[in-house]
């Protein structure tokens, strides 16, 4: 029996049923979208607390178990965890999970992230907002890399960081699905001011409650509403008494969504009088529905159309005041985001491809470009190598057109230039780039080298687009660039379409021994062995950044290049863990 390919999501809340109460929307509407879009994939939800039962159920087609973790307190957690670790197995049995996703960085993170650094599933964690802060607990328990962190917004990228000094390597927004409004809106706008969210305290209604009050003097029949329950209702209810706005501020309690949606369309201002928010839906469903946002926190860099940001009460009461007096208040509609993109983008990061691995590499590199030349240089033993590098090349190839395949800051330029070789220099890291470019403008000044821009450095488009119109008579690839590579067969498949009949691949890539691949990484250095794969490393780099390192050995590179190029020969350099391999390229086309 086939086994599907499946995404887990853990969440801590879902809907007990399909009735159309306004609860967990995001999630509601992220589960769904990826139902939708992604037709051929499993969707299998995990919920750690809600609904209030341990069951197991479906909802629109998807299974979801609930878990009811509110039964587990003080050390029985350990119980509970248990229980959500054995239901991942249970799945990872029945079906070929593609990854783990976790709402918040909270419990979910917590077990998505060991159970996928145990079995190898890729982990992501979406912050979705109170999770930021620095009073988490939970994130020092996790340790989360940078690389399984998704934050909602450049807020919480930056609040994160800030608070736990990791920086989320991806920022993918909230969104919305246009489809899910009423397509019966009048354009009518007689609500001047809406709220929607749970009641509690860190929403700080009760600020709400004295705008509405101030904005009764010079708007006398203001009218405004809430939709939500929470916690603070009596507190709020108390406040609007108090201040005689019982025909001006109505609580409408738990609301549909569809009617929160279609109130949001007569609504011309949603105060969001939140403290704190990571980047909330209501904010984006009011502005599709034509109305103004007014919020303490920004949650993006970039200025979205009719979003404004205040940084007091009286300044909240003053834009609302403004707004809803000015005759020329446009109440257009205004799409910022889309949950079809965010569903996209966060499955892309599931790629099961090269792409996300490689992207990760050269993403490793731009940050150490400005130290790369000084980590070279304070080891004598890199100049030997590149010394060598050098002889073997320059026997094979007194001149010509050759590449610079990872060519790095550009260490290799001065002799290929010296030796009147014409480069086409091939580095994907930007950074790197640059600095290779800067080297050559200020110290080389050499006319024989072409800068291949980021798009001409993907080799695996170049069956589609050549990066050069001319074949080159070699390519050389020093200092293991071919080891950031996972999948070399692509790479040589796709380097013979530029390398001349006859012409040099000379490589140096790493050869590391078992006792030394056993030290790195025990777990992996058995399964090359058991399963004849190429040997996987990681090598860490400030606050758990790390780079994917592939070692592959003389023979697997034999074979993946064999129907291209032909081995000329094969250096061990065994006491500095390299081999300087030389293939030439086939006479025949292939």
């Amino acid at each position: 029996m086939s086994r599907c390919k499946t995404l887990v999501i853990l969440t801590p809340a879902f809907p007990a049923d399909e009735s159309p109460v306004n609860w967990v929307t995001t999630q509601q509407l992220f589960v769904k979208t990826v139902k939708e879009t992604f037709p051929d994939l499993k969707v299998i939800v995990l919920s750690l607390y809600y609904p209030y039962s341990a069951s197991s159920y479906e909802w629109h087609g998807i299974p979801v178990t609930s878990f009811n973790g509110t039964l587990y307190r003080k050390v029985r957690r350990i119980l509970f965890w248990r229980r959500i670790w054995k239901q991942l197995s249970a799945i990872r049995r029945r079906e070929e999970v593609i990854g783990l996703f976790s709402f918040w960085c909270g419990e979910c993170a917590l077990i998505g992230h060991y159970y996928g650094k145990r079995y190898e599933i890729r982990h992501y964690c979406w912050l979705c907002g109170q999770d930021a802060r620095k009073t988490n607990r939970l994130v020092k328990y996790i340790r989360p890399r940078p690389d399984e962190l998704i934050a909602m917004s450049d807020f919480l990228e930056q609040e994160f960081f800030r608070n736990h000094g990791i920086r989320p390597q991806y920022m993918i927004p909230n969104g919305i699905a246009p489809k899910d409004f009423p397509s019966s809106a009048t354009g009518l706008r007689d609500v001047e001011i809406l709220g929607v969210g749970t009641l509690s305290g860190f929403k700080q209604y009760h600020l709400f409650v004295d705008i509405i009050d101030s904005l009764r003097q010079s708007l006398p029949a203001i009218k405004g509403i809430h939709c939500g329950e929470g916690e603070d209702r009596e507190r709020i209810q108390a406040q609007i008494g108090a201040k005689g706005l019982e025909a001006h501020f109505s609580l409408l309690g738990e609301t549909p969504h569809l009617e929160v949606l279609s109130i949001m369309q007569r609504t011309k201002i949603l105060l969001h009088t939140s403290d704190y928010e990571g980047f909330g839906v209501v904010c984006l469903e009011a502005l599709y529905a034509g109305a103004h946002v007014i919020s303490f926190i920004k949650p993006m860099n970039r200025e979205i159309p009719h979003w404004h940001v205040v940084r007091t009460v009286e300044e909240m009461t003053e834009k609302a005041r403004q707004l809803l007096l000015a005759p020329d208040t446009e109440y257009t509609p205004v799409c910022p985001y889309l949950m079809e993109d965010t569903v996209k983008a966060v499955l892309r990061l599931y790629s099961e491809d090269e792409t996300r691995v490689i992207g990760e590499n050269i993403s490793y590199h731009d940050q150490a470009a400005d130290t790369y030349d000084q980590t070279m240089e304070q080891d004598p033993v890199n100049v030997k190598i590149r010394q060598r590098v050098k002889e073997k090349f320059c026997q094979l190839l007194p001149s010509g057109l050759v590449m610079d395949f990872g060519g790095g800051t550009g260490q290799d330029l001065e002799w290929l230039t010296g030796h009147s070789f014409e480069v086409l220099f091939c580095e994907p890291s930007v950074a790197m780039r640059g600095k290779a470019i800067h080297y050559n403008d200020t110290v080389l000044r050499s006319d024989r080298i072409t800068f291949l821009d980021s798009a001409s450095t993907d080799f695996s488009t170049w069956h589609q687009q050549l990066p050069y119109p001319q074949k080159v008579d070699a390519v050389l690839s020093d200092f293991g660039a071919l080891n950031y590579i996972p999948d070399i067969r692509s790479l040589f498949s796709n380097m013979a379409r530029i390398v001349r009949p006859g012409g040099h691949f000379v490589l140096l890539v790493l050869k590391l021994n078992l006792k030394k691949r056993m030290k790195w990484h025990r777990r992996n250095a058995v399964r090359s062995l058991l399963f004849r794969t190429p040997f996987v490393m990681y090598i860490p780099y400030e606050k758990a950044l790390r780079q994917t390192v592939f070692v592959h050995t003389i023979k697997e590179i034999e074979t993946a290049s064999a129907p291209y190029f032909s081995l000329g020969s094969e250096e061990g350099l065994d006491e500095y863990d390299f081999t300087l391999i030389h293939l030439v390229r086939n006479e025949k086309q292939d």
